[in-house]
């Protein structure tokens, strides 16, 4: 693998990690939402999860095409 390569796997990985983490945060703080529990995670923690990521990932989509972030970092 390239530095470049890396480095936007890097960048992805981190946009979607503060992404997740923000609509946890929206979710526990204005819809009062429990935490998904990963010790236990059941159907209702599973659901969390995926509704979270699939969040973050449309976010980011959007994002990239209003030119608002860069689709992959360039070195």
């Amino acid at each position: 693998m390239s530095e470049k390569t890396i480095a936007n796997l890097v960048y992805h990985s981190a946009v979607i990690s503060g992404l997740s983490v923000g609509y946890s945060m929206i979710g526990k703080n204005l819809i009062r939402m429990k935490p998904a529990d990963l010790g236990k995670l059941d159907f209702e923690d599973s659901v969390k999860l995926i509704a979270i990521i699939t969040a973050s990932i449309a976010t980011r989509d959007f994002l990239v095409k209003q030119g608002i972030i860069p689709e992959n970092i360039s070195m």
